[in-house]
């Protein structure tokens, strides 16, 4: 993050300049009153196969490695001095614990979402806070992403032009390609962050086993006469309920009891 640290004890300040995601360098930049002996230390992240270090343009040479390790700087600090810190980001996948065929996708240490719209919401005051979730019970649901890809996957997630981080699927997801962006720039629309994986051949059993299921769900709602919902006013005056003693509460459900 873009910070400043005024360590006065030392008489010393380290200026932070980044923007971070969007690029994956950072600039600490030291002011001091009086040349100052220090050894910085910068950590190395485990999502960074490579760190390129350099002080005033020159290039140093790192040792340590991924995931927790700190890269020492020790010298002689003046008044002006600047380090660049350069940490090359690239997609990669995360599974779900014990769930190895279902996946996240980063880029670097940012987690990526697809952008699923707003289909149904044009009733919705989106920026209004402190409303009933159940208003958007009845909105479209759209399906589901999947990958289905018989190779490397992320072959078919290309960044998208302009200059906000995003990329787009190619040839990857069904129903239809998405675009992913940072899960944090992600308001006011459905979204998805885990996708199951499937082959070509694994997609074509998983389609014909969702084409059952629809089969057997219209099938058994063609043999519905008629259904009550306890505690839902319409239901209940279509049925002309009584009782005695009787509650009911609840949204979603609602339900209803007897003492």
């Amino acid at each position: 993050m873009a910070s400043e640290l005024n360590w006065q004890d030392k008489g010393v300040v380290v200026k932070q300049e980044t923007q971070f995601p969007e690029s994956d360098t950072t600039r600490l930049t030291i002011a001091c009153k009086q040349p100052t002996r220090l050894t910085l230390k910068v950590r190395w992240p485990a999502w960074a196969e490579s760190f390129i270090v350099s002080v005033n343009g020159s290039p140093l040479k790192v040792a340590g490695q991924p995931g927790g390790s700190y890269v020492p700087i020790e010298r002689e600090w003046r008044d002006g001095d600047r380090v660049e810190l350069r940490l090359p980001m690239k997609l990669h996948t995360e599974p779900l614990p014990h769930t190895p065929d279902t996946l996240a996708v980063l880029y670097g240490p940012i987690v990526l979402a697809a952008e699923l719209g707003t289909e149904g919401f044009d009733q919705f005051n989106l920026y209004q806070t402190g409303h009933n979730q159940n208003l958007y019970r009845n909105a479209v649901t759209p399906t589901a992403p999947v990958f289905v890809s018989d190779g490397d996957l992320l072959q078919k997630i290309e960044r998208a032009p302009g200059a906000a981080l995003a990329f787009q699927t190619k040839g990857l997801v069904k129903p239809r390609d998405v675009t992913l962006i940072p899960f944090y720039r992600m308001h006011h629309q459905r979204y998805s962050v885990y996708f199951q994986s499937f082959t070509p051949s694994g997609w074509e059993r998983h389609e014909a086993e969702l084409r059952a299921a629809e089969e057997r769900r219209k099938a058994f709602e063609a043999r519905i006469v008629d259904d009550v919902k306890p505690g839902e006013q319409q239901s209940e005056v279509d049925h002309a309920f009584k009782g005695e003693r009787t509650s009911s509460g609840g949204s979603a459900p609602k339900w209803r009891d007897a003492r």
